[in-house]
């Protein structure tokens, strides 16, 4: 389970109302909607499923819209290259080929169409503990 801090802002990124609208790094502190489950699904390639709805954050529209977790599985939309970029921090890389962005230093939604990697394209991943429901 894990949490992603902008460097963009250094606020973590929640999906909004439940899931229900766009991701957003706008949060100070950790509760279900700023936390994922990161799921590796070979290599480098990974998958973030929201606590706060139980779906699978997607990079609909080939990164022309903002990200949100609304799939209930996983395909090239909801599969997403990690780039380790050192020191705890990681990028993102959709399946148009484009990183992850927290736009605006972090006041827009995150939406994946940057070609390099700066600060607004990079997020602390912050691991959390395991609550005692996801133990058992």
């Amino acid at each position: 389970v894990v949490a992603l801090r902008s460097n963009a802002n250094s606020k973590f990124f929640c999906a909004e109302n439940g899931g229900q609208s766009s991701l957003i790094a706008n949060q100070n502190t950790v509760s279900s909607w700023e936390t994922f489950d990161l799921i590796v699904l070979s290599g480098d390639n990974v998958a973030l499923k929201s606590h706060a709805n139980g779906q699978y954050v997607s990079s609909e529209t080939a990164g022309n819209s903002p990200l949100i977790a609304n799939h209930t599985e996983v395909s090239s939309s909801e599969t997403f290259r990690m780039v380790d970029c050192g020191n705890g921090k990681v990028a993102f890389i959709a399946d148009n080929g484009k990183y992850v962005c927290a736009d605006y230093f972090g006041m827009s939604a995150l939406i994946a169409n940057r070609t390099n990697i700066n600060s607004w394209e990079t997020f602390d991943l912050v691991h959390q503990p395991l609550s005692s429901r996801e133990i058992s």
